[in-house]
């Protein structure tokens, strides 16, 4: 017996629902208190800033309004690491300020339980691509962006692959054979959480937008190229309006 006879003759004997006869889909989305505990707790460790006009010269924060106040005295961090922990801190810092105007809300009009809930987002969500050393090369990089996404939607767009989970959308923009194998340009847009950020009553979808260069073949440093992320603050206002961005960090 087949496995379309067994499920039928299992249905005719204890029945089945709607759920078991088609699957169905629904994102992955986190509570907003889980979100705000994430960078409360990545706020908490702080680091160290260099203060050439400090006696110490290197000064301890773990707060973002004392990375804050060092920061406007000209402290900053000397060392890749320190540097690299600088760079994040900023988007801690940032994240909890996002989320102090997070509210609960009474309506949303996101289409979310569908494998399709981003074709109809904006298509100036896809961040710069990375690994861009040159005025010439950033000028370039700037101007692509908006003359491939200006007015457009992502459904839009031509893809070389798609691929849907229950939190993220992976998108290969474009595959590009090297020496070493195919580079291919990724965006993944993963949706975050639901909540209102600008208290009208109506949620808005916040969502990561990370893109790099991403290879089987090639080696760090050829094929795989840290990229541009953002978080990004969608608004619907309702079922027939079109989705907008309010918020970028």
């Amino acid at each position: 017996m087949n496995k379309t006879k067994l499920l039928l003759t299992a249905c005719l004997l204890i029945g089945c629902s709607k759920s078991t006869q088609a699957e169905t889909f629904s994102l992955d989305l986190i509570p907003v208190e889980e979100y705000q505990q994430q960078f409360n707790e990545r706020e908490s460790e702080g680091g160290q800033l260099f203060c050439k006009n400090s006696p110490n010269e290197k000064i301890q924060f773990n707060n973002c309004s004392k990375f804050q106040q060092l920061r406007s005295q000209g402290c900053y961090g000397a060392t890749t690491y320190e540097i690299a922990v600088e760079i994040n801190y900023v988007d801690v810092c940032a994240q909890i300020d996002l989320m102090k105007k997070a509210h609960s809300f009474d309506q949303q009009y996101f289409q979310l339980d569908s494998p399709h809930w981003w074709k109809q987002l904006p298509a100036q969500i896809i961040p710069m691509r990375g690994g861009i050393y040159s005025e010439e090369s950033w000028d370039n990089e700037t101007r692509k962006p908006s003359q491939l996404t200006k007015d457009k939607l992502l459904e839009e767009l031509e893809f070389q692959k798609i691929a849907v989970d229950n939190q993220s959308v992976e998108l290969i923009l474009s595959a590009t054979a090297a020496d070493c194998g195919v580079i291919n340009d990724t965006f993944t847009l993963s949706a975050i959480l639901l909540s209102d950020f600008d208290q009208d009553g109506i949620a808005e979808l916040l969502i990561k937008g990370d893109r790099r260069n991403v290879s089987q073949d090639c080696q760090l440093g050829t094929g795989n190229i840290i990229g541009g992320s953002s978080t990004i603050v969608l608004k619907k206002s309702g079922a027939d309006e079109n989705i907008s961005v309010i918020a970028t960090l």
